[in-house]
């Protein structure tokens, strides 16, 4: 039996090399990481380290406390995991002197000889199974416009025609093709990934950190201004010429969402909503990886929210901002960049640079799209578009 065992931990040994260096793999660390990991502790017969706590905690580095429930990093890695294997052994050549498999439910893998379909290695196969935690069904939640009045609905759709640029990166995998039918319109198949699962989708908008006035600041302004307690609630202070201290202005985050942002948001939820899909709202600094891992997403925004920067990060396009200055930059080729010279402080613009890309993620397996300008009129276009 030991010999025996031996003999398939080396082949179990070699095939993880295989697997671990195929295109199915590759761009994926923390898969590798994973499949690395659990393979390694079952050839050890370590199966205690096998439950999605200890993964959590081992491979994620998460603490040890934390709880699984809020947390599914290691049931969304293990399911991409599974695919990953799915697609590998679909297109491999060569036939595999001992096979591996994990097995939905549990986080133990199987070793299989090519002949049988059934584990052979008993040593390092077990019937303990991780019990997957269920998420609970998430409710369809209303997003409400902050935007009224038809100026500036239309002075957003002259935005939208004014876009010097949209750069459209759609970088979709083809295994995102398999939830498409060959009866799809564009429309539908564009969307195809995310209506065809389960999961409601993130809708995630950035949140952009705003400025208030001190109350001891407004208060002695009303009275320099000669204004009655009725007029102050009314009054837009204009601080020129008024010496400022570092203690009249209060940061305000996580409070605040852009008008063509919301109202974006809106119009997603709207659309969803009539296709009997349902949504969840997110302001992306409060916004988790986990919750990213979990369902299909829309990001909205570009620098007011934290994951569009990093999804865009290995793209061909991307947002930066140097000197105050912020600007579209091309990551191959040439490396042109677009920039907004008569972007004023207040944000308006005539003109704007916008990125629209389609994903299926490689780090956490879900279909994500990013519609994010380098002003809102940008976003709102790219989100339109």
């Amino acid at each position: 039996m030991i010999a025996e065992s031996e003999e398939l931990r080396l082949k179990a040994q070699d095939e993880l090399n295989r697997i671990l260096k195929s295109p199915a793999f590759h761009g994926s660390p923390r898969c590798k990481q994973f499949l690395q990991f659990v393979v390694d502790r079952a050839l050890d017969g370590q199966y205690d380290l096998l439950k999605e706590r200890m993964i959590g905690i081992e491979v994620f580095g998460r603490d040890p406390a934390y709880q699984t429930d809020g947390d599914s990093v290691v049931r969304v890695r293990a399911s991409d995991v599974r695919r990953r294997l799915i697609q590998y052994y679909s297109v491999t050549e060569t036939v595999p002197a001992c096979r591996i498999e994990i097995p939905s439910g549990s986080y133990i893998p199987q070793f299989l000889p090519p002949e049988s379909s059934t584990p052979s290695l008993a040593p390092f196969s077990s019937n303990i199974a991780e019990k997957s935690d269920k998420i609970p069904a998430s409710r369809p939640v209303e997003v409400a416009a902050f935007e009224s009045g038809t100026s500036r609905v239309r002075r957003a759709l002259i935005a939208c025609f004014l876009v010097s640029a949209v750069l459209i990166a759609f970088f979709a995998h083809r295994r995102s093709d398999r939830y498409a039918s060959a009866t799809d319109t564009p429309f539908e198949a564009f969307w195809a990934p995310a209506l065809r699962t389960s999961k409601p989708i993130l809708i995630c908008v950035g949140s952009p950190v705003a400025y208030n006035y001190a109350k001891a600041f407004r208060a002695a302004y009303t009275r320099n201004m000669g204004l009655t307690p009725d007029e102050a609630p009314d009054a837009v202070i204009d601080p020129t010429g008024i010496p400022l201290k570092g203690s009249d202005l209060i940061p305000v985050r996580n409070e605040f969402v852009g008008a063509g942002d919301a109202n974006a948001a809106s119009l997603l939820s709207a659309l969803f909503g009539s296709l009997g899909k349902a949504t969840q709202f997110r302001i992306s600094t409060e916004t988790s990886y986990s919750e990213l891992s979990d369902s299909p997403t829309v990001l909205i925004g570009a620098f007011s929210n934290r994951w569009t920067e990093r999804t865009l990060a290995k793209m061909p396009y991307v947002f930066v901002e140097k000197d105050s200055v912020r600007f579209v930059q091309e990551q191959t080729g040439s490396k042109r960049s677009w920039t907004l010279p008569q972007l004023g402080a207040d944000g308006k613009t005539d003109e704007d640079f916008a990125i629209v890309s389609r994903v299926l993620d490689a780090e956490t397996g879900q279909f994500l799209v990013t519609a994010a300008g380098i002003s809102s009129f940008g976003s709102r276009a790219a989100e339109y578009f």
